[in-house]
């Protein structure tokens, strides 16, 4: 899977799950926190969707607030992740 491919997934996710405003306007590097008011719950949420959706679990060490902070870094800590990126 490319990165641009996850990016529209997780951007589908963050959508369907109500975890910003449908008035919002986003993109890959727009911070999550600051600008969409996502707080740390949203983020749990988030990581329980993307885990679901691509059938794994972040290890401890990629779990990290900070690396939630936009989607395009959300989408790098995955790639790692998925299978197909090894």
């Amino acid at each position: 899977m490319d990165k641009q491919h996850l990016v529209n997934c997780i951007f589908e996710i963050i959508k369907s799950n109500g975890l910003i405003k449908n008035d919002v306007e986003i993109n890959e590097n727009t911070s999550l926190y600051n600008e969409c008011g996502i707080n740390s719950i949203d983020i749990i949420d988030l990581i329980v969707c993307i885990e679901e959706k691509f059938n794994f679990e972040f290890n401890n060490t990629n779990l990290v607030l900070k690396d939630f902070e936009s989607v395009s870094r959300i989408a790098d800590i995955v790639l790692v992740q998925l299978p197909s990126a090894e």
